[in-house]
């Protein structure tokens, strides 16, 4: 299992867990795999040899004593759970992502769906199946409106390449927010608003300091401030909720994100949520990428719930949170457990 390990924490024998949200689930995890008589292990990814195909130092759970220099083949399932700043190096944790491909029969999520979920392109592929998503475009460099404006993002269909400058000038001219959020990205990083009170000067001045190129770019939806639902799920099977709002002291805040000031609360999705959440985790392996660990992040509409983002790569799950560790543990190590008994 891989985990964010807090070095600072960590002793000869404990393995120190950063986040409480994030990481704290592991523990819960590791209880009911070990009760399932299973051996588990906790590595810094940073502690990953790719070179060699071997992990330098992992800690067992079990026996609560770190072990040194271990074959990746050792191991009958990999879960690829939290790797610190994963996106900063990319071209290590994909080698990672091979090597475990080729040493383990069970890798949690699948390298495949691993690869394509960390690219926010998957959103147009679900869109062309039907799944209603928020107005997204993508934005070439060149290209301005002409006198009354390019078409706005939201009668495009998704996935239609719009020039930055064009939408820029057009859906300020129709007072209409964006947001711009990068490609590859998490926790809220680097995702901006374009808010339609601002001048359009402003405007223009963000924008020379973004490459379009890097970015998508989606309707501003100010229902946010009524809640993120986010949807968690073992393979097809509906686990809890949890609704997120951003920083209620910040009005101007419109990211969920806990570390931005936002705050979580138990959520019990309606029916029409619970049946989108599960098309779109349907048409997602329809695609070719199986799906096993996953939350679906959804936003309401007068149109009904909307998918934000589905989760597929390194998803918080909040289940420690909600006091469902245990339970959720338990529902975890079953899973893994008629993997490994469908694949051995």
């Amino acid at each position: 299992m891989t985990l964010a390990e807090d070095r600072a924490a960590s002793t000869a024998d404990v393995f120190g867990v950063s986040y409480r949200v994030d990481e704290y689930d592991c523990l819960a995890l590791a209880q009911a795999l070990r009760a399932r008589g299973l051996d588990v292990y906790f590595v810094n990814w940073g502690d990953v040899d790719v070179q060699a195909s071997r992990l330098r130092r992992v800690y067992h759970s079990n026996r609560g004593i770190y072990v040194h220099d271990v074959t990746c083949a050792a191991f009958d399932a990999v879960f690829l759970y939290k790797m610190e700043g994963f996106l900063r190096e990319q071209p290590r944790f994909f080698a990672m992502v091979a090597m475990f491909e080729a040493s383990c029969v069970t890798v949690i999520n699948d390298p495949a769906t691993i690869r394509h979920n960390i690219d926010k392109h998957y959103l147009f592929e679900l869109a062309r199946q039907g799944i209603p998503i928020i107005p997204t475009c993508r934005l070439t460099v060149n290209g301005s409106a002409a006198k009354g404006g390019a078409a706005s993002m939201l009668t495009h269909d998704a996935g239609a390449a719009i020039p930055f400058v064009g939408l820029i000038e057009s859906t300020h001219e129709r007072g209409e927010s964006i947001v711009l959020k990068p490609w590859r990205g998490e926790r809220g990083d680097a995702v901006v608003r374009l808010d339609a009170r601002a001048p359009r000067a402003a405007w223009h001045e963000l924008a020379r300091n973004i490459d379009p190129s890097r970015y998508l770019a989606q309707a501003f939806m100010p229902s946010v401030r009524a809640g993120e639902r986010s949807l968690a799920f073992l393979g097809h099977t509906f686990q809890h909720a949890v609704i997120k709002f951003p920083n209620p002291r910040d009005p101007d805040e419109f990211r969920c994100n806990e570390s931005l000031g936002g705050t979580v609360e138990p959520y019990r999705p309606t029916d029409a949520e619970l049946a989108l959440a599960g098309r779109i985790l349907r048409s997602y392996e329809a695609l070719g990428y199986p799906v096993h660990f996953s939350r679906v992040d959804l936003i309401d509409s007068p149109q009904g719930p909307l998918l934000m983002e589905a989760e597929l790569l390194n998803p918080s799950i909040y289940a420690n949170y909600l006091g469902r560790g245990q339970a959720f543990g338990a529902a975890f190590a079953d899973y893994v457990c008629t993997l490994l008994g469908s694949r051995r």
